[in-house]
């Protein structure tokens, strides 16, 4: 049995997603959006163009040849370069290995904005440990490149200002230890031949959600100290490394704030929290007698900067849905825009979205933060339309204030409070029940690769995109009339 670093790395974020993958034999347990893979390979591609004229590792023992032979002048630049320790027991792909008369340098790309602590440095650790049982760790230095998230795309790239590159070989010589303890501790559990058990937690959702959350999930109780959104990691950490598992068992001593005390009072009651004076106080600011809008934005982030003026990751619109009425009586009527996804969508975006706002009144949206941040970059990158941007964010009503400020807790609530489990705690969800597309993460996946798609399957993509994003809307007025009625 060979322990690949993919799946000990699977191992250090779960230990029965490690053992899955590995019984799995190849076939990937994990599944990534489309979109994160699109990212991964766009910067270890990237990293390609800034170490150019190298060749892709084809011999498993290329490598090791390479770094083995006599001191040349020529320096050799390889990509994917594999390495595999003598007894064949431990195995890794690197992404790029630059060999020169002086120094060795075994360069890894990620599609991060920095050295995520502690699976970077359990990632280089395992290919030092590698090295180590080839007598190379002393030929070898390591770095880690990562995105730099102050650079702004120009026209084209500057693939070196993109990337900042961090040599780490002490840390991953310090973290032998460690590295040495886990390995052994995976041996004993395949060794065991039964699935091991796993305590839930934030890895169940980072970096991407796991294939088995569902499973997993469906076996925590509501009284769980995971469905409490005001203790914090640490305080979870510290519960659990001291067998509690449950609100009811946490001491009497323990230090929690008054919104966490209440919230678990709501799971005790089996009742929700609800301030209906604050709730009330709140909705009596916005008048719902007259013209009204409902607006949901969707958008979307790609580690590359995809366009000028943009920096990695940054947020940018590519939809939305617009529903108003001219007053409570009145039907609602319909406006909507989605990007083409060949070109910078923030003009066509901001454009259309000001022809639609026509309308009088009040708009009330969900995402309130994120949506007055957006519309402040697009007003920085076109000033010409700045008046404008500033005179619709004067108008929006934050439709999140009840959740956000603990005025209304469910425990469904407890780790997601998008728009559409806030209506399925307070009604339902069967407004989404016959999507294709059911979360916002799905949908900005798939918009970035319908240019890809065949032109039929782009169609349905689009109608999909669409009947999500109305979805996104209807909820929100959904959701602002049950909180207008208490």
């Amino acid at each position: 049995m060979t322990l690949t670093k993919d799946i000990f790395l699977q191992f250090m974020r779960c230990y029965k997603l490690g053992y899955l993958e590995l019984l799995n034999k190849g076939t990937k347990s994990v599944h990534y959006e489309p979109s994160f893979r699109q990212d991964t390979d766009l910067v270890k591609s990237f990293g390609e163009e800034l170490f150019k004229g190298g060749r892709k590792c084809l011999n498993p023992n290329e490598a090791i040849e390479a770094v083995n032979a006599p001191l040349s002048q020529d320096s050799i630049i390889l990509y994917t370069p594999s390495f595999t320790t003598p007894d064949g027991t431990l195995s890794f792909s690197g992404d790029i290995l630059s060999i020169s008369e002086r120094l060795n340098w075994l360069t890894h790309f990620n599609n991060s904005t920095m050295i995520r602590l502690p699976e970077h440095i359990f990632d280089i650790g395992f290919q030092y440990k590698v090295l180590d049982e080839l007598n190379l760790e002393r030929k070898i230095k390591f770095r880690i490149a990562y995105l730099n998230k102050g650079y702004v795309r120009e026209k084209l790239i500057d693939i070196e200002q993109l990337f900042t590159i961090e040599d780490v070989t002490f840390r991953a010589r310090d973290n032998q230890v460690l590295i040495n303890r886990e390995i052994a501790k995976i041996n004993r559990i395949i060794e065991k031949n039964v699935i091991p058990q796993a305590k839930v937690g934030n890895h169940c959702i980072k970096p991407e959600k796991c294939n088995f959350f569902d499973y997993c999930w469906s076996k925590v109780s509501k009284g769980s100290i995971h469905n409490i959104s005001g203790l914090t990691t640490k305080q979870v950490r510290y519960l659990e490394d001291n067998g509690i598992n449950n609100i009811q068992d946490i001491p009497d001593d323990f230090k929690l704030s008054n919104r966490t005390l209440a919230e678990i009072k709501a799971v005790f009651r089996n009742k929700p929290i609800l301030k209906r004076n604050k709730v009330q106080n709140w909705f009596n600011k916005i008048d719902a007698s007259g013209p009204i809008s409902f607006l949901n934005i969707e958008t979307f982030e790609s580690a590359i900067p995809l366009f000028e003026n943009c920096k990695p990751y940054e947020t940018l619109p590519y939809q939305f849905c617009l529903l108003f009425r001219s007053n409570e009586f009145s039907e609602f009527k319909q406006r909507e825009f989605i990007a083409d996804s060949n070109v910078d969508p923030r003009l066509q975006f901001i454009q259309n979205l000001l022809k639609d706002m026509d309308v009088n009144g009040p708009i009330v949206i969900y995402k309130y933060s994120t949506t007055v941040l957006l519309l402040n970059n697009i007003s920085n990158i076109f000033p010409e339309y700045k008046q404008q941007i500033s005179s619709i964010i004067n108008r929006f009503w934050d439709l999140s204030i009840p959740i956000n400020n603990g005025w209304y807790f469910h425990h469904t609530l407890s780790k997601r409070k998008d728009i559409r489990n806030v209506l399925a705690a307070l009604d339902n969800d069967k407004l989404y029940e016959n999507l294709k597309i059911k979360d916002s993460k799905t949908s900005a996946s798939n918009y970035r690769l319908v240019s890809a798609f065949p032109i039929v399957k782009s169609g349905q993509m689009l109608y999909a995109l669409k009947d999500f994003c109305f979805a996104q809307t209807k909820a929100t007025c959904e959701v602002f009339e049950i909180f207008n009625s208490m």
